[in-house]
């Protein structure tokens, strides 16, 4: 759980994902484009992360790659796995009333609906409680800080510079349904709302939980030394565990030194941080990025 929490959610779904937003942002957009103005709060220090994590912690002598249980190949080949399930679509948060303009798609669920996170029954869920809150505010913000520049949809297809972006997005991003370009005031809405929630919210909650739950290796080892198939064969073991009896247990989990390992790693992790959300509206005022694109 550890290491699909980190790998696959927290470096592919949100790093990986990310960088080619932020490459493509970087290829297309002039420094004052509004859209470029907005994005590029929030690719703050992305490439540069990235960069490093890839030499410092899954590089063949990484330290991720040191207390991940499945080496640097097993690193690698899960990376992939990881990006080949991902999508465009699995980006989406919560099931929205909209319509794509370019595949018709309409009123799909979202992410904690898909995974049943969203149901009454589940009465304390933080990330989904909290995360409506966010989500109602940052879609609010995208919405007003769009209309302040695009007066139309006609606006939205002219901008050359945009449908750009979109498409080497689209391009980079093959069959994983990005859109090629942005038609309308709502999906461009969609789209800034998504990789803006991506690169705070959901980046927050992956990222700096990590250093108490990655840290209590007992709950969340990245690696195990024992089998657990004699438990699986038997579960009434599990239930029989006890502080005097619990030799198994201690087998499969990580030796001092691996634990200790660990317990840096995840504090490494959680260790930037860069800003607050929404807290950029000085950047905001008096750049060229003032004048509406109508």
């Amino acid at each position: 759980d550890g290491l699909t929490s980190q790998i696959r959610h927290h470096l592919v779904n949100s790093h990986l994902i990310s960088e080619v937003f932020a490459v493509s942002a970087y290829h297309n957009f002039p420094y004052d484009h509004p859209i470029y103005v907005l994005l590029r709060q929030h690719f703050d220090g992305l490439i540069g992360i990235n960069t490093m994590g890839f030499r410092l912690l899954t590089s063949k002598n990484g330290s991720v790659t040191k207390v991940a249980g499945f080496g640097f190949q097993g690193l690698t080949d899960f990376i992939k796995i990881s990006y080949k399930h991902w999508t465009w679509e699995s980006t989406r948060v919560f099931a929205e009333n909209t319509t794509s303009s370019q595949t018709g798609a309409a009123g799909k669920l979202g992410d904690f609906e898909k995974r049943g996170m969203d149901s009454d029954t589940l009465t304390y869920y933080p990330y989904r409680d909290d995360g409506k809150e966010m989500y109602r505010v940052l879609k609010n913000y995208v919405h007003d800080y769009v209309h302040k520049f695009y007066c139309s949809d006609s606006a939205v297809n002219q901008d050359i510079t945009l449908q750009n972006w979109t498409a080497e997005i689209s391009e980079q991003h093959k069959n994983k349904g990005f859109p090629s370009r942005v038609a309308t005031l709502a999906e461009l809405e969609d789209i800034l709302l998504r990789i803006i929630w991506i690169n705070s919210v959901q980046h927050a909650a992956l990222n700096y939980p990590v250093k108490e739950i990655g840290s209590f290796v007992l709950a969340t080892a990245f690696t195990v030394f024992k089998s657990p198939e004699d438990w699986l064969k038997e579960p009434a073991k599990i239930a029989n565990i006890t502080a005097e009896n619990n030799s198994g247990l201690i087998a499969m989990l990580p030796h001092y030194g691996m634990a200790l390992r660990q317990t840096a790693v995840a504090s490494q992790l959680a260790s930037l941080r860069f800003s607050d959300l929404l807290t950029y509206s000085e950047e905001l005022r008096g750049t060229s990025a003032e004048p509406a694109m109508c």
